[in-house]
C-alpha cells in the first residue's frame, strides 16, 4: 500500500460499523439502583436488581444495567438463541459494577456472576470485584461458566481483587469448566481486563476440562500472582474429553505475572502468562507478554497425557523473569508436548533473573519444530536449554532462526544437557539451528518506554526464513499484515511490507508564523519524507506533483512532525505530500490518484535521486 496524503484533496472513505442492536419484537431491558422488581422493566420504570433481569429476560432481550453499584450474586437462568442472543451489558456511557465486598461467601464454589447450562448469553461492559476469602473449602470466581454451555460472550469486562488469601484455596477472576457430558462449546472471552487477583493454586483465566471451540482475543492481564491465561486438561474436570481444544487465544497483552510472592509457591517463580496445559488444538498469536515468570508455556503435567497441536505464532516476548517461552512436561513424571509448531516469535532478553534458562526452555517433548524465530538475549547470552536426555526430547527441532547476544558476543545453548558455546558449535556438534544466523536483528526500539518490536530497514531479518516454509492461508504477523511479504518468511514477529498510507495530516500555526505539520506514527514506521509545492504550479502542470515540487522538507525524519518556517506569498497556497518508510521500504508519495490529477507524479517523486525531489 502507498504511504500519501494529499492534503488539498483528501481522499474519503466509508467505514461500515456493526451495533448490537436487539432483533426486531426483541425488548430493550433495563436495570438501575432505584428501580423495583415489581416494575415492567422499562427505561423509566427499570427493575431493581440484574439478578431478576437474569431470571425474566427472554431470547434477544438487552438488558441495560445502569450506573451504581449492585451488592448481589448473579446467577442466570434464562437462555437465548444463536439468531437472537440475551445481553446483558452497561447501560451506553455508563458504569455498573457487581460488588461482592459486602457479601457472604457461601461454601464450596462461588461466583459474582454464574452461568451454567445455558446458551446463548453475553455479559458486555460490566465492572465485576470484591469477591475473597481466606477458608480452604471455598472457591471464588468473578465470572463462572460451566456445564453444557453455547455461545456464550464475556466482553469488555473489568474483573478485579478475586482473592483468596490461604495457599491451599483457589480462585479465577474468569473460570470455565466444561464440566458436563455435552462441552461448552464457541466460547468467547473479549477485550476484558482482569487485575489485581490472589489466586493462590488457581489461574487468572481458566478455560478447564471439556471446552470445544474457544476464543480468547485482545484482553489485558495484569498483576495477578498466578498463570495469566490457561487452557487446561487432565484434572477430572470434565466426564468426558477432559481437554480444553480447538481454540485460540490471540492478541492478548499480559504482563506482571508472578507467583513469586504466592504463599502456594514457595518463592518459586513458575506463573505462565499464557499456558497451555494438557491442552490440544490450539493456536497462540499475536499475543505481547512481558515480565511474566515464563512467558508463553506449552506443557502437560498430567502422566500419560499430552499438550498437542499447539501451535505459537507472531508472538512478542520480553523482560519475563525465568524465560520467554517454555514447552514440555517439566519433569519425567508427567506428560508431554507434541507435534507442536513454534514459529516467527520474537524473544527479546527474557529471564532477567538470570537463572540460566535463556529465551527459551526445552522439556519433555515429542515431533516439536521451532522455526524463524528471532531471540535476543540478556548479557548472560543464553540462548536456549535443554536439559533433558534423548529419550525425552524426541524429533525436537530448531531451524532457521535469528539469534544475537549484546556486544555480538557468542551466544550459548544446551542441548540434550550438553553445552555448546556458540550457534556455529550447536549446528556442527548437535545438528541444530541448521539455516539459522547470529547477527544483531536492528529492531525499532526495544528500550524505549513503549518498546517497539518492528524490524528496522536493512534488518538481517528480512526475507532471512527459509523459501520452502510458506505459512497457512490464516497466518498473519504481529500487527495481524499477511505472514508472507517478501521471497520469504521475516524472522521473528513482524513481517515487512510496504508502507501503508499515511493519514491525518494536521496544519497548526506557529508563533513567528512557521506551519508545524503533524500526523500519527503507526506501528512499524521508521521515516517519514515531507514534500512541498505551489498549488498554482500544480494546477498548471496538470497535476503533476513532480514538476510542481518545489523543496524538501525532511528527508528521513524521525518523529512524525516537521515545521516550514516559510510562508506563501500573499493570495497563493502551499501543498504538502508525506511518505512513510518502514523496514519494507519508503511508500509512494499519493495514492490513488484523486480524480482530475495526472497519474504520473508519483513516478516523477519516486525518481528523485533522494527521499525527498
Amino acid at each position: 500500500m502507498p504511504a500519501t496524503r494529499n492534503l488539498l484533496l483528501p481522499a474519503l472513505s466509508s467505514v461500515l460499523v456493526l451495533l448490537a442492536l436487539p432483533l426486531a419484537g426483541a425488548a430493550e431491558r433495563w436495570v438501575a439502583p432505584d428501580g423495583d422488581d415489581g416494575n415492567p422493566g422499562t427505561r423509566d420504570a427499570p427493575w431493581r436488581t440484574i439478578q431478576h433481569a437474569a431470571e425474566v429476560a427472554e431470547p434477544g432481550d438487552v438488558v441495560n444495567v445502569r450506573e451504581g453499584t449492585y451488592a448481589e450474586q448473579v446467577t442466570v437462568l434464562v437462555s437465548g438463541t444463536e439468531d437472537a442472543p440475551i445481553v446483558f451489558r452497561a447501560a451506553p456511557g455508563e458504569h455498573p459494577v457487581i460488588d461482592g465486598s459486602t457479601l457472604p461467601v457461601p461454601e464450596g464454589d462461588s461466583a459474582l456472576v454464574e452461568i451454567a447450562d445455558r446458551d446463548f448469553v453475553h455479559l458486555v461492559g460490566l465492572e465485576i470485584r470484591s469477591w475473597k476469602t481466606t477458608d480452604p473449602d471455598r472457591f471464588v470466581i468473578g465470572a463462572w461458566v460451566h456445564g453444557g454451555c453455547r455461545g456464550i460472550v464475556l466482553e469488555n469486562l473489568h474483573v478485579h481483587d478475586i482473592r483468596h488469601d490461604d495457599a491451599q484455596g483457589g480462585a479465577n477472576a474468569i473460570g470455565v469448566y466444561g464440566d458436563a457430558a455435552t462441552p461448552v462449546r464457541d466460547l468467547v472471552i473479549r477485550g476484558c481486563e482482569v487485575n489485581d487477583c490472589t489466586l493462590a493454586w488457581s489461574e487468572a483465566i481458566t478455560i478447564n476440562g471439556n471446552v470445544d471451540g474457544f476464543l480468547v482475543e485482545g484482553n489485558r492481564v495484569h498483576d495477578v500472582n498466578n498463570i495469566g491465561i490457561d487452557a487446561i486438561g487432565g484434572e477430572g474436570t470434565g466426564p468426558v474429553d477432559d481437554a480444553a481444544r480447538n481454540g485460540t487465544i490471540r492478541d492478548n497483552l499480559v504482563w506482571n505475572v508472578s507467583s513469586v510472592d504466592n504463599p502456594a509457591y514457595n518463592g518459586e517463580r513458575s506463573a505462565g502468562g499464557i499456558y497451555v496445559d494438557c491442552g490440544t488444538d490450539i493456536v497462540i498469536e499475536r499475543n505481547r507478554v512481558h515480565h511474566a515468570d515464563l512467558g508463553i508455556e506449552v506443557g502437560c503435567e498430567h502422566s500419560g497425557r499430552e499438550a498437542t497441536r499447539v501451535t505459537v505464532r507472531s508472538n512478542v516476548l520480553w523482560n519475563c523473569w525465568v524465560t520467554g517461552i517454555a514447552f514440555g512436561g517439566y519433569d519425567t513424571s508427567v506428560g508431554w508436548t507434541t507435534d507442536t509448531t513454534i514459529t516467527g516469535n520474537t524473544l527479546w532478553k527474557n529471564d532477567t533473573t538470570a537463572s540460566g534458562t535463556g529465551e527459551m526452555m526445552v522439556q519433555r517433548a515429542r515431533n516439536v519444530t521451532l522455526r524463524e524465530n528471532l531471540l535476543v538475549t540478556t548479557d548472560q547470552a543464553i540462548g536456549w536449554t535443554n536439559w533433558f536426555g534423548p529419550a525425552d526430547t524426541v524429533d525436537v527441532t530448531f531451524r532457521d532462526d535469528l539469534v544475537h547476544s549484546p556486544g555480538g558476543g557468542d551466544t550459548t545453548f544446551v542441548w540434550h544437557d550438553e553445552e555448546y558455546g556458540s550457534l556455529a558449535e550447536l549446528q556442527s556438534g548437535a545438528g541444530q539451528e541448521t539455516g539459522s544466523i547470529a547477527d544483531d536483528p536492528r529492531l525499532l526500539a526495544p528500550e524505549a518506554a513503549e518498546p517497539d518490536f518492528h524490524l528496522a530497514p536493512g534488518s538481517p531479518a528480512i526475507d532471512g526464513g527459509n523459501p520452502g516454509d510458506l505459512p497457512p492461508a490464516d497466518a498473519t504477523d504481529m500487527d495481524g499484515e499477511p505472514r508472507l511479504g517478501g521471497a520469504a518468511l521475516d524472522l521473528g514477529a513482524d513481517e515487512c511490507h510496504a508502507a501503508a498510507a499515511v493519514a491525518g495530516l494536521a496544519l497548526r500555526t506557529l508563533a513567528g508564523g512557521a506551519t508545524e505539520l503533524t500526523w500519527p506514527a503507526r506501528a512499524g514506521e521508521a521515516s517519514w519524507d515531507v514534500a512541498r509545492g505551489d498549488v498554482a504550479a500544480l494546477r498548471s502542470s496538470g497535476g503533476d506533483f513532480s514538476a510542481a515540487t518545489e523543496t524538501c522538507l525532511g528527508d528521513d525524519l524521525a518523529e512524525p512532525r516537521t515545521e516550514d518556517p516559510d510562508t506563501p506569498a500573499t493570495g497563493a497556497a502551499w501543498w504538502y505530500l508525506v511518505r512513510a518508510a518502514t523496514c519494507g521500504g519508503a511508500g509512494t508519495w499519493d495514492s490513488p490518484v484523486p480524480a482530475g490529477q495526472a497519474a504520473s507524479r508519483d513516478p516523477g517523486l519516486a525518481a528523485a535521486p533522494a527521499g525527498c525531489p
